[in-house]
């Protein structure tokens, strides 16, 4: 089973990789792949390396792929099982492209808004039980995940649909509130 993400490298903090690397610790025969267009630069790879083995991670389990353009690191997801978060700095688009190929996305919730950014997504999406509060959760849940491939399948196969059928995915209702809200900022500003 693999394990991945593709947000940006700069949100890959140490407590990021500190909680990944407890997860591959709890679930023996899993990897970890990091797919990035810029991991093509040797330099940015060893660098990466180097944080990976700073925090401990197992460095035998670490992936990596670098592919140029976004449809090449949509097609990244298909690789992975299962999306582990960075934090303190969450996902966004990342978190919404996981879930729009079909990935599963654990997160840890903060305690600021780009902390809880996957959170409010996740729960938008109806998918609250994606959501830890620690470290130990996290390693539950994603434990939880792959241990019933039949669950994983089915999870991933109406993921998208999922989506489309949150208020995520209802466009004109987002298009028409968001609107609505710019016509209240604009008339509330407007000179008399």
């Amino acid at each position: 089973m693999t394990f991945g993400t593709v947000n940006s490298l700069a949100k890959i903090s140490p407590s990021s990789i500190r909680a990944w690397a407890a997860v591959l610790a709890a679930l023996p025969g899993t990897r970890f792949l990091v797919a990035r267009e810029e991991l093509v630069e040797e330099p940015v790879r060893e660098d990466l390396i180097a944080k990976f083995a700073a925090e401990g991670f197992p460095l035998d389990r670490l992936v990596l792929r670098w592919t140029p353009g976004t449809f090449r690191n949509l097609a990244a997801w298909n690789e992975i099982d299962v999306a582990l978060d960075t934090f303190p700095y969450n996902g966004v688009t990342t978190t919404c492209d996981a879930l729009w190929m079909g990935v599963p996305v654990l997160t840890l919730r903060g305690d600021r808004f780009i902390a809880r950014s996957s959170a409010s997504i996740l729960s938008h999406v109806g998918r609250s039980e994606w959501i830890c509060e620690n470290i130990a959760d996290l390693t539950q849940r994603a434990s939880q995940l792959i241990s019933d491939l039949d669950t994983l399948a089915r999870i991933r196969a109406g993921l998208r649909d999922e989506f489309l059928a949150s208020p995520l995915g209802q466009v004109e209702t987002l298009t028409r509130d968001f609107e609505a809200a710019y016509l209240q900022v604009v008339n509330a500003n407007a000179t008399p």
